[in-house]
């Protein structure tokens, strides 16, 4: 039996409004490498000197490699006291290190810790360091109380309070604020005059959320580049200068320079949004909000934020305006799907806006339930699989109770799983009534319970797994083997209650001598995994024993863990026993070692016991 020990891990980045916190964090950083660049170069005298520099440089390696935990790791074990003329450049590494996995808690814990051991000038660089993290947290409010403390102590230093003034600025607008944001940014511009390209988009984003468009567009009329073209069109559709419809066109026009950059094909998807809706055009607004959404949920800046409520508000109004063009009755749920049946091929987003009215609407739960499944399957299969997962996820019109068709479900669960959406994937695994295609039973009740498994559902899984166990006469060893690595899965998250029953399951079938040997050796494990030390000895010592010979190499294994395990339980003497018994049959001089240490250790607990 193969033991595998993976568990995949799903991984998702923040989401964070446009104005920039990536730049706010290298600008910062940047800042930060000058000093450890300057610290290193520094001939120094004290701890460690040549040890320091030779392990520092192996640490920045093993970052760029990305290796992060290893780098983490090293310096940590290596990094001298903070007395030492190179501690500083070792904490920045750490800081970097740290960044670079986006851990950010980790870091606004280290920079706290560290803000009383700086200097003056490097405790405002790391305080600058800590609002920018504290900002991508989302901890808007602590981070401009560290600004604050920044301003006032950067009064001498022109450039740092410059600095700390657009990342409040920035900060402001991150948190709603847009008052207090354009407050500041024209104090801002009266003492400073700034007329760099980043601040005059700051600044026209600012006056688009102000609804000052008209300036806006003055802000950006001498700047170049797709964002600002994307910009500018906000302005003009805003102060009535450029029609919707024409917006739309342009839209049109620049999808070839946006759809290479996800968040400018965002922010252009957006717009025809807008301008959809204001030229009246719920057609056309909703088939960009379902482009949106197909990237998930997202913040547009200036243009607000995109959720599935949105969509569900604009289906509704689709429908509703197609209801009545098309003399729709209310109530008459069989005609809304007859007509959306007819018109789903060419015009599939008013198909979907229908279906979804109905699911919303109506009190027909038979004709709600068909209609949502015909909304789920259109939106599977045009690309738009996020969708479902927010309305399943959200569990949106009673979603879960819905019965999907097996093509849709077997669809929406493998979108599930390559997201390492496991909740969803249990949900959709829920629907599907036969194994798909090309797959057994088992194969199929396997996936199922792995992945409740993985999703938290660690009973649901052995359940599904122990009843078909209790049911099948035969299983082959192959089978075996498979139904044997979602004990395994149970142990690695020690729910060894969980592989004890499924381990029970399976040792009531017919077993190989073999097989049964290897079963013992892992119940034995999950009994030790349990704090139950005399049933694990004891069923390691029969998987010893399995073959009628405890001399071939798994026997020797088992042994040794039996003897562990004694020790674990405080038998002293039978461990010391099995350790002597294995020292006089094993040949190989490092294991003869093992033992050795093993019957060392024996001698001092049981000197301390007696004490």
């Amino acid at each position: 039996m193969q033991r595998s020990r993976e568990l995949n891990r799903g991984y998702k980045g923040l989401v964070r409004f446009a104005v920039g916190v990536s730049w706010l964090l290298l600008c910062a950083a940047s800042v930060f490498a000058e000093q450890a660049k300057e610290t290193l170069s520094t001939p120094t005298v004290g701890v460690r000197p040549l040890q320091d520099g030779v392990s520092l440089r192996r640490a920045r390696e093993l970052r760029r490699q990305g290796a992060l935990s290893l780098a983490e790791a090293l310096i940590l074990s290596e990094q001298p006291d903070p007395g030492s003329p190179h501690w500083y450049a070792w904490e920045h590494e750490l800081w970097e290190v740290l960044g670079q996995q986006q851990r950010w808690r980790s870091l606004i814990v280290r920079l706290e810790h560290t803000l009383p051991l700086l200097s003056a000038g490097r405790a405002r660089n790391a305080r600058l360091l800590l609002a920018t993290t504290l900002i991508a947290v989302g901890e808007y409010a602590s981070a401009r109380h560290v600004l604050r403390q920044l301003l006032l102590e950067a009064a001498g230093d022109p450039h740092q309070s410059i600095q700390a003034r657009r990342i409040l600025i920035e900060n402001y607008l991150l948190d709603g604020r847009v008052g207090d944001a354009y407050v500041a940014s024209i104090r801002f511009q009266f003492e400073f005059y700034p007329d760099d390209t980043e601040w005059k988009l700051l600044r026209a984003k600012i006056l688009l959320l102000h609804d000052e468009p008209t300036l806006a567009a003055l802000e950006l009329a001498d700047l170049q580049g797709v964002q600002v073209q994307l910009l500018l069109s906000i302005a003009r559709l805003r102060e009535g200068a450029t029609s919707p419809v024409l917006t739309m066109g342009e839209m049109v026009q620049l999808k070839r320079k946006t759809q290479d950059d996800t968040q400018l094909e965002r922010l252009r998807l957006g717009i025809v949004a807008e301008a959809a809706r204001l030229a009246g055009d719920l057609e056309s607004r909703v088939g960009a909000l379902e482009s949106l959404l197909a990237h998930g949920e997202t913040s547009l800046g200036v243009l607000g934020t995109v959720s599935i409520k949105t969509l569900l508000d604009a289906y509704g109004r689709l429908a509703i305006e197609v209801a009545n063009r098309e003399h729709l009755l209310v109530g008459d749920t069989a005609s809304w799907l007859r007509f959306a049946q007819d018109v789903l091929f060419d015009h599939g987003s008013v198909a979907r806006a229908i279906y979804a009215h109905i699911v919303s609407s109506t009190d027909d739960s038979e004709g709600g339930g068909e209609a949502l499944v015909k909304l789920v399957r259109s939106l599977a299969k045009n690309g738009l699989e996020p969708i479902v997962m927010m309305i399943y996820g959200q569990n949106l019109f009673g979603s879960a109770d819905a019965i999907l068709t097996d093509d849709v479900a077997i669809r929406m669960a493998a979108f599930s799983l390559r997201e390492n959406r496991f909740d969803l994937a249990a949900i959709f695994n829920a629907h599907i009534r036969s194994p798909p295609g090309g797959m057994s039973e088992l194969e199929w009740l396997l996936r199922r319970a792995r992945t409740e498994v993985f999703a938290g559902n660690a009973n649901v899984g052995t359940r599904i797994l122990v009843d078909h166990l209790r049911l099948k006469k035969e299983i082959d060893s192959e089978q075996l083997d498979r139904v044997m690595q979602v004990a395994f899965d149970l142990q690695i998250i020690d729910r060894h209650d969980l592989a004890l029953e499924l381990f029970e399951a399976v040792a009531a079938h017919d077993l190989t001598a073999g097989q049964r040997r290897e079963l013992l050796f892992w119940m034995a494990e999950s009994h030790a995994g349990e704090g139950h030390a005399a049933k694990a000895a004891e069923l390691y010592l029969r998987s010893a024993e399995g073959q009628g010979q405890d001399h071939d190499s798994w026997g020797l294994s088992a042994r040794f863990q039996a003897a562990n395990a004694m020790t674990e339980g405080g038998f002293y003497d039978d461990a010391r026993m099995t350790y002597s018994g294995l020292l006089r049959v094993t040949e190989n001089e490092k294991r003869r070692l093992q033992i050795r240490q093993r019957l060392q250790q024996l001698k001092l607990l049981q000197a301390v016991d007696k004490r």
